[in-house]
């Protein structure tokens, strides 16, 4: 009888001990193919993220260099909205403003309402370096701004704002990143880069929800 016992015993704990290492291995296996996943996913959307970088950046480049080719070149207001462009700006080489044009929303107004304070700002961030591909902030509104110089005495400036539909979608790629398996941080800051932009850091603030 207790050599039944005993063996019964012996069983019942390798048994157990049997059902622990499985769970233990499937845990783990399961757990490194999902971080494995999130992976994947989150390369694709920052893929995505930093294509809509790229895209407008390209953009604003190609025209750049359109009007860099052309010289002093000024363009209209019709065609400046054709181009999908906010503002242009020629900078001579005392740092001042010899033109600018703006675009004009549907009701004729200009989307940036204060030009010289505008202007002011733009050319002290940007006073000491000759090309610029960023985005640049001005009255809590985002630019995308590209600045190359068109030759030793003149600079352009050409740019456009990150409008809702922009941000919207900025947002719905920066929402689909999973960083769920970092849920006993608080911060986490998330670097990245782009082809203009080298360092893209963003702060993100984790939550228990």
């Amino acid at each position: 009888m207790k050599k039944y016992i005993n063996s019964r015993t012996i069983f019942l704990s390798t048994l157990i001990c049997i059902v622990l290492l499985f769970y233990s291995l499937s845990y783990n296996f399961f757990l490194t193919n999902f971080i494995q996943i999130e992976k994947i996913q989150n390369e694709k959307n920052i893929h995505n993220l930093i294509n809509h970088f790229n895209s407008n950046f390209d953009s604003l480049v190609s025209i750049s260099n359109t009007f860099k080719q052309n010289g002093f070149n000024i363009p209209h207001i019709e065609d400046l909205n054709q181009l999908g462009l906010d503002f242009i700006i020629y900078q001579n080489s005392k740092k001042k403003n010899i033109f600018s044009q703006y675009s004009q929303t549907k009701e004729n107004s200009s989307k940036i309402l204060n030009h010289t304070e505008f202007e002011t700002n733009l050319f002290e961030h940007f006073s000491s370096i000759p090309e610029v591909h960023t985005i640049f902030k001005f009255e809590q509104r985002l630019f995308y701004v590209v600045k190359t110089t068109v030759h030793k005495n003149l600079t352009l400036y050409v740019g456009k704002i990150l409008n809702n539909q922009n941000l919207k979608q900025l947002s719905i790629d920066f929402e689909q990143l999973f960083i769920g398996h970092q849920k006993e941080l608080k911060q986490e800051t998330l670097k990245l880069s782009s082809k203009y932009i080298p360092i893209i850091s963003i702060d993100v603030e984790l939550s228990d929800k």
